[in-house]
Parts: structure tokens; C-alpha cells; sequence
């Protein structure tokens, strides 16, 4: 695809973007009134829209491998973070999803009003012990209702090709709830990448590994597993794209 051809469909791609957020900002006032249950079905819907739209004006599509490792049970998910290809997909890869997210995201207008209103948690990551306490408070209730509470171990976008340390809190925080740990492992920072206004033709691939039990390891070793699964089925993936790409 030419220059020429990716500028087009990524300019498109933003403008019907930006006017369909601006069409959901609008709804949010009358959300105010709405149970949560209804407000995270609005979110939903923003969020499939966003990637049915990238699909077809940028030929991103996306492969998910291991859905049946999703339990039925609340849990803590832990997924690699690249680009907002998996926070607008969060919501429907993994039913009655509760994201921790840090408090800057509340000023972005729209996005992060929304994220508010359909139970989000919000944290200061600068007062790291206060957080996790404020994370653990917050889960509980979450949990209680049945939502499982996604985490982004790098605590940034990082993107495709490099790797980050691990954030423990999620490790810990399943622990403090005691309950299993989803892994999940995505490429979407080589189609839709940080900081740039392109957007690339592919198959995003996202994998779901099995749960994994929070109290038979210590916090430590449970980051570290979950680190070393998700990080290993990255390069698997990186791999596969670059012997199709020699095809």
C-alpha cells in the first residue's frame, strides 16, 4: 500500500473516529441516570465501532487464539499495552471488564468521562501504596458484582518490538483477592502504533493463555510468570508476521 493510499484511509479512519466519540461524548449526561450495566453497554458498542472502523478503512483486522481459557469466574487480567487497539477491545474480549487506569486519562475529554461512568479505577501512580490499597477497595466491590479488573503491567504504551519491566500490582493484587490470573499477549502496536498517524494493514493477533492460580507463587514469581508468557508469545507472534512477510 502506497504512502499515499495509508495517509488517505488513516485520515478517514480519525475523522469518522473523532465524529462518532464526539456522537457517544454527547450521550454521556443522559448516562448520569443510567444503571452501569447500561453505561458499560454504550462503552462497548464506542469500542466496536472504533475497531469495525479500522478494519474496514485500514484493512486492520484481528485473529484471537485461546477464548475458551477466558474463565467463568471473575478474575485479574494482565495485558501487554501498545497501542488503544486493546483498550477499545478490552470490553468485548473479556465480558463484564473493569479497567485500572491512571488518573490522567480522566482530562482526556469524552474518553476518559467514559471510562468514569462505566466503573473504571481510577489511581495516582505517584503515591504507589495508596493506589494499591484504593485498587484493592475498588476490585473487591467489582468482583462482588462480578467484574473482572484488567491491568496494564508497563503502565504505558510500549511499543512494537520492546519490552518494558513488569509492574507486581497486578501479581499482588490477585493475590490480595485471591483469585486466578488471565494472561493475555497482542501485537496491536505494529498496526496501529504510539504516536503515529498511520495505520498499517494487518491481522492483529491476540492470544489468551491459560489462568493462572495467584497462591501457589509468591508476588515476584507470579510477575515474573506472567511477564516471561506474555512476553515469549509477543516474539512468537512478531515471528510469525516476519516469515509472512519474506513469503
Amino acid at each position: 500500500m502506497s504512502k499515499l493510499e495509508l495517509a488517505t484511509r488513516s485520515f478517514f479512519f480519525y475523522l469518522s473516529y473523532t465524529m462518532i466519540t464526539i456522537g457517544y461524548g454527547l450521550l454521556l449526561p443522559v448516562c448520569l441516570f443510567l444503571p452501569l450495566s447500561a453505561r458499560r453497554r454504550l462503552l462497548l458498542n464506542w469500542g466496536w465501532s472504533t475497531v469495525q472502523m479500522l478494519r474496514r478503512m485500514c484493512r486492520v483486522d484481528y485473529c484471537v487464539q485461546g477464548a475458551g481459557n477466558v474463565p467463568n469466574q471473575a478474575c485479574v487480567v494482565v495485558i501487554n499495552h501498545q497501542s488503544v487497539w486493546e483498550t477499545c477491545s478490552l470490553c468485548w474480549l473479556i465480558p463484564k471488564l473493569c479497567l485500572v487506569a491512571k488518573k490522567e486519562l480522566l482530562y482526556i475529554p469524552v474518553f476518559g468521562w467514559g471510562l468514569a461512568l462505566t466503573g473504571a479505577i481510577f489511581i495516582d501512580r505517584s503515591r504507589p501504596q495508596r493506589a494499591f490499597r484504593k485498587i484493592v477497595k475498588a476490585a473487591r466491590k467489582r468482583l462482588a458484582e462480578g467484574y473482572s479488573i484488567a491491568l496494564f503491567p508497563e503502565g504505558t504504551r510500549v511499543p512494537f518490538g520492546q519490552f518494558q519491566p513488569y509492574n507486581a500490582g497486578a501479581a499482588a493484587l490477585a493475590r490480595a483477592l485471591h483469585v486466578p490470573i488471565l494472561p493475555i499477549a497482542h501485537n496491536a502496536g505494529y498496526c496501529w502504533p504510539k504516536g503515529r498517524f498511520f495505520k498499517y494493514p494487518g491481522t492483529i493477533q491476540v492470544r489468551i493463555g491459560p489462568p493462572i492460580a495467584s497462591q501457589q507463587k509468591s508476588t515476584h514469581e507470579l510477575n515474573e510468570s506472567l511477564r516471561l508468557w506474555i512476553q515469549k508469545e509477543q516474539r512468537k507472534i512478531a515471528d510469525a508476521a516476519a516469515r509472512r512477510a519474506e513469503i
